[in-house]
Formats: C-alpha cells, sequence, structure tokens
C-alpha cells in the first residue's frame, strides 16, 4: 500500500501494450459442500486496507509452446478454488464495529491477461525500482478497500517471451505464508495435469480462526492505533526504492565481525543486516542524538499456536519494537544496535500475540475500520518485512522457477528482505523504499557499501 501524501519516482515505466481479457474464475465443483461463511479474527479485521502482492518473474528458457498458457492456468485455479473455497468468496462487513466476515458465495476470482511493451530484463537489471503497479489489475477508486475479488492474479506477457505472475489478496484473509500456501498448490495442479495415477498429496487448509478467540491474557502496551490519531506528516513525498543484494559470503562476514566484538552474542545473519540498514537509515534521517526510535519487525506466530507448517491460510503475526537513543543506533557498537534486536524478537511470543487480539477485543465503541497496525509515515520508526521463505522461489508451474520475485508495495521507511533466487550469486535481496533525500545518503554510506559491495 502507497504511503499516505506519498509517491514514488520510478526509473522505468512499465508500458501495458493492451489488456486482453478480464476473466472471473470460479470454483470447478460444488460437489464438497463447505461453509457459507468465515469468521475473521481481531487482527484480521484492520488488514482490510492493505493488499498483500507479489511478483513472480518467469523465464521461457525452455521455449515450450505451452508456456505460462492461460487455459492450463484456468482450469488448475478453478479446481484449486474448490479447495480454498474463502478466496472465491467476499469481504462483508457487519454491526455496528463494521467486522468483516467471508461470504464464501464462490463468486470467483480476477483473472488478467496483459501485454508489456518491453523485456523481462528491462525491469531486472534496473537497481531502482519501477513501479509494477500496471502489472497488477487496476481496482476501481470507487470500490471500498474491501469490495471486489478479495484474490486478483494478472498474466503479463513481455515481448522476450518471459512472463510475470502478479498475484494480490485482500490482507484480511491472508498473510504471506498463506499466500504462498495457495500459490504453491496452484502450481502443483498445473505441473501435476496429466499425472492422473499419482494425485497430488497435499495438506489440507486451515482456515479456521477460533485459535484466535480472545481469552484472558492480559492485555500489554498494544502497538495499534487509531487511524484519526493526528498526522504531522502531510506533504508530498518523493520516494525512491531500491534494490540491495548481498552475497552469502559478505553476510557471514558481517555476521563474524559483529560476533568478534562480542564473541558470546547469539547474532543471526538476519539481525545483523537489519542492524546495519537501522544504522545506515537513522543517519541519513539526522536524528537529534538523544531522540528516541523504533525498529518494527514482524514474527510469524504459528509456532506458538502449535501449527502444522504450510496449513494455515489466514493472519498469525504480531510486531515486535526495538527502541534505542538515535545516538547508539548512528554512532554507537554495531553490536549493541543487533543484541537489541535479538531481545525484541525473543519477546515475542502466544502472550504477545493474543495481547493484541484482547486490545481490539477492548476497544467495543470503535469500529475496525477507524484501528490501524501501522503508524504511517511515522518519522521516527524504520519497518522491516521478511518474506525469508524458501518456498518463494520454489513456485514452478512446470517450466522453471522464477528468475525473480519483488514486493508489490513499496512503503516510506521500509525494508523487505527475501532470499535471492538460487541461481544468482546474492544470498539475500532486500527492497528500501525512502524519500530521495534520505535515499542519497544511504547510497553513499561506506559502510553499508563496504559491506554489500566490498
Amino acid at each position: 500500500m502507497e504511503e499516505m501524501g506519498a509517491c514514488s519516482k520510478p526509473s522505468l515505466k512499465v508500458n501495458l501494450v493492451s489488456i486482453e481479457t478480464i476473466t472471473r474464475i470460479t470454483p470447478s465443483s460444488n460437489d464438497s459442500p463447505h461453509p457459507s461463511r468465515l469468521d475473521l479474527s481481531n487482527i484480521d479485521q484492520i488488514l482490510f486496507n492493505h493488499e498483500l502482492g507479489l511478483l513472480f518473474f518467469f523465464n521461457n528458457n525452455t521455449l515450450h509452446s505451452q508456456f505460462m498458457d492461460p487455459n492450463l492456468l484456468k482450469p488448475a485455479l478453478s479446481k484449486l478454488l474448490s479447495e480454498f473455497y474463502p478466496f472465491a468468496g467476499k469481504l462483508v462487513p457487519a454491526g455496528p464495529r463494521n467486522r468483516l466476515h467471508v461470504e464464501c458465495n464462490d463468486e470467483g476470482v480476477e483473472f488478467t491477461i496483459t501485454k508489456v511493451e518491453c523485456r523481462l530484463s528491462d525491469l531486472l537489471l534496473e537497481s531502482v525500482q519501477p513501479d509494477f503497479s500496471p502489472l497488477l489489475p487496476p481496482k476501481s477508486a470507487e470500490l471500498k478497500p474491501w469490495e471486489g475479488p478479495i484474490f486478483r492474479c494478472q498474466i503479463n506477457s513481455f515481448e522476450c517471451g518471459g512472463v510475470v505472475l502478479a498475484a494480490s489478496a485482500n490482507h484480511s484473509l491472508v498473510d504471506l505464508e498463506g499466500m504462498l500456501i495457495f500459490l504453491s498448490r496452484w502450481a502443483d495442479l498445473v505441473r501435476n495435469r496429466d499425472d492422473h495415477a499419482n494425485p497430488i498429496k497435499a495438506k489440507s487448509p486451515i482456515f479456521d480462526r477460533t485459535f484466535l478467540l480472545p481469552n484472558d491474557t492480559p492485555i500489554r502496551n498494544s502497538n495499534l492505533k487509531h487511524i484519526d490519531d493526528p498526522q504531522t506528516d502531510h506533504d508530498i513525498i518523493q520516494l525512491k526504492t531500491v534494490l540491495l543484494e548481498i552475497t552469502k559470503e559478505r553476510a557471514e562476514a558481517l555476521k563474524n565481525e559483529v560476533k568478534a566484538q562480542k564473541p558470546t552474542l547469539p547474532a543471526t545473519t538476519f539481525q545483523c543486516l537489519v542492524a546495519l540498514l537501522w544504522r545506515s537509515v537513522t543517519q541519513a534521517r539526522k536524528f537529534d542524538p538523544s531522540k528516541e526510535i523504533t525498529l518494527i519487525m514482524l514474527v510469524n506466530c504459528r509456532k506458538f499456536f502449535s501449527i502444522k507448517p504450510l496449513t494455515f491460510c489466514g493472519n498469525c503475526f504480531t510486531e515486535v519494537r526495538a527502541r534505542m537513543k538515535a545516538g547508539e543506533v548512528a554512532e554507537g557498537a554495531l553490536w549493541e544496535v543487533v543484541e537489541k534486536i535479538g531481545e525484541a524478537l525473543g519477546k515475542a511470543d502466544k502472550e504477545v500475540a493474543m495481547s493484541e487480539v484482547n486490545w481490539l477485543e477492548s476497544q467495543d465503541q470503535t469500529p475496525f475500520d477507524s484501528i490501524s497496525i501501522r503508524s504511517e509515515g511515522a518519522a521516527d520508526e524504520f519497518r522491516v518485512a521478511s518474506l525469508m521463505f524458501p518456498l518463494v522461489y520454489e513456485l514452478d508451474f512446470g517450466w522453471g522457477k522464477p528468475s525473480a520475485v519483488k514486493p508489490l508495495s513499496q512503503q516510506n521507511g521500509v525494508v523487505v528482505m527475501f532470499y535471492a533466487p538460487p541461481q544468482k550469486p546474492a544470498g539475500i535481496e532486500m527492497v528500501l523504499t525512502l524519500p530521495d533525500e534520505h535515499m542519497e545518503s544511504v547510497e553513499k554510506d561506506e559502510e553499508l557499501s563496504a559491506h554489500i559491495h566490498g
């Protein structure tokens, strides 16, 4: 979701030659009855205004005549929706708090086919990320955030024969892991379409949210806020998004450098990279050294609820926050920043997750659509979203795995981290979005450049 009052500054414009077709794909079978309604959790409720989007870049290395053929993709998607039925429903608000639920009415998902006037390499060779939004079906500005299809996808065919699959879902239904479960199952159905003797043995998806019902867990200080809280920055901000890549060897060297500063520190590669980026961004923002600033990280909570991996299709995460003085982050020892990040991540548990659920329940006079999971554009915050799932690059419809994966949204003060594709020397890729003036400072940061580029 684009930052309020902000706009991106792309280095390359993605031009659609034409929208070939827009189709509504519905479930192929109603033989297996399913519930007519899915009640959503309190956490789901406050994500209604967010689209979860991913772009998968596929090179046509096989020169197969049916490469990413919609005539193969659409029947498999239709079959998939019979099992993943909430994706084919619609979000409906009800009651004084506008509590959303999914009406599982099988009305279907949106499937769009386009042609694009450039080559895949034109987009992937750019260090400054272009505006990828034309690769996703546009949503009418007249629709409210929860209206329209819950899931939308677009098959974008490029001049070189490559294809970008853009997939987007309303965040109220699903988080990243849930989205990957859905897409991976779709790819399985396409890839094994002729294997009638050996049907796919996949784990059944779980949509039930009852384990996230409010309970007697004490309410802690909530990170959530009312949307109508005063905003201080409504100016138009020119944003720049860049791709930073670091090899496995350089990432390991950074971790070893931190551990040399404090050998007993249980530092991880993730923590060290986040600390390095937080330092660089803090220096760029030129805070008063005594100002307290905040690092926000999302933590997958499935393990706290004993949920089997790759089964739950919903939102199951919480935020953790590391707070330090700006001078400590910008100029202090890097190991101290890493240690603070580790302490924050170590506090994530079931009680933290349920505290947020219970806080939302306690706001019984406040509609859910007036509560936000984040404070938009807060100058003292830096957010980290991790897509570090190996499954991201395992999506194979039968013609090879993606050569690149990109997050759709570009938000001010956010870095999205994910594993690089196996064929690339980079071990981890980081998509960072900042105002132009701050990005200029980050790009000139000698410490950051030394660890990334050598």
